[in-house]
This record gives C-alpha cells, structure tokens and sequence, in this order.
C-alpha cells in the first residue's frame, strides 16, 4: 500500500487485509498511531474481519509498549489476536531484520527511569505511575546473526547493562556502496557492523532505547 495512500486513507489498510484474507503483515509504530487516531473519528464503522492474521511486523523505528497496546485494542473488535505483534528489529546493513519475536507471543515491555539510561549501567525499572521511557522487547536474533552490547571502548558487556548495539552475521554487508574510510568506524574487521543503537539484552532478548 503506497504510504501516500495510506496516509489519506488508513482504514483501507485493514479493509484489503479482510478482503485479501491476510495472515502476514508489518506496520511502523507511527503508521499504527495514524491509523488508531483514524479509526477512532470514524467510531469503528468498518466492515472487516481480521481474526486471520497471524503476526504483524512492528519495527522501523522505536516501538513504544503504549502505540502496541492502543493498535491491538483498537483492532480486537475486528478480531485481531491480542499477541499479533511481532516487535522486530533491523537495519539495512544487515539486509533487514536481525531479531524477531514469535508469533503468538505477548510484547514484553519494560519502563525505565531516565536517570539510569547510561552506557555500561543496569537499567533501573519503574512503575507505569513514575516517569520513564516506555520500551519493548523485540525479539531474539535470528538464526546465524548475533547481537552484542559493548561500552564505548568495544569491550562486551553481560545480558542485563545497557551498551552500544552491535550485529554479527554472515547477513551483514561488507561495506557501504563506493564506502568512504569512515565506514571502517562501522563495519568492523569481525564482520560485525555497529548499528549507533543503544540497548540492552533481558531474557535473550533485544531491547532498544535510543540512538548515539
């Protein structure tokens, strides 16, 4: 769907979903607020049915557990799964997508207090009630692709401290098309290429926080 269209007209998002019968599809979180704030000055007029797909894709940019959390409530009462997000994330680098969620899995969200977002730090959690930033999970790595969390010096940091997001894979691209010297700052002799992502790792799995 051409985001100009979709821009002008979201609802039609799920109407071809219901009519194409849909199982498969990937969203941006923004694309998601657009299309909730659409849906609801309509007042839930469309006619589609949506109990048929099994995962969306959500990735893109930073996906936010309250933008999840208003998309599927707003789409449950076409029958949307509550579990149909599939929090991703990628980069073109590495041809993509570099760690997925299950389908049929429920977002895990984390809140974490400003003051604790260091390079090197744990992450200090809070409650929905206190000030914080509101994140997701968004999966594991992929299959012949490892992520690693390093201090600003390169040094590998344990599951848990928050760190500067590197990939590793047989994925990742060489180099950028006619690459400048810089890129040797990027793509590392490993083979690994350093995103400018920060995040950390909780339960084997990826959650990103912000940029460099």
């Amino acid at each position: 769907m051409p985001a100009e269209l979709f821009m002008t007209k979201p609802l039609l998002w799920a109407q071809n979903a219901s009519r194409y019968k849909a199982t498969m599809l990937g969203m941006i979180p923004f694309a998601m607020k657009h299309f909730v704030d659409v849906e609801r000055k309509s007042q839930g007029c469309l006619d589609v049915d949506l109990s048929g797909i099994k995962g969306i894709l959500v990735g893109g940019e930073l996906v936010a557990n309250s933008v999840c959390n208003d998309f599927t409530q707003c789409l449950s009462k076409y029958g949307l799964n509550n579990n149909a997000l599939m929090p991703a994330y990628g980069l073109a680098e590495c041809v993509t997508i570099a760690s997925l969620a299950e389908v049929g899995d429920e977002v895990k969200h984390y809140r974490l207090k400003y003051t604790d977002i260091q390079i090197g730090k744990t992450p200090e959690f809070c409650t929905d009630a206190q000030e914080g930033m509101d994140v997701v999970a968004i999966g594991k790595p992929l299959n012949g692709i490892t992520i690693n969390i390093k201090d600003d010096n390169g040094v590998l940091l344990p599951e848990g401290k928050i760190g500067n997001v590197n990939v590793q894979g047989d994925i990742v691209a060489a180099g950028y098309y006619e690459g400048r010297e810089s890129d040797e700052n990027i793509f590392l002799e490993d083979g690994s290429v350093e995103t400018g992502d920060i995040g950390f790792i909780m339960n084997d799995a990826l959650v990103i926080i912000g940029r460099q």
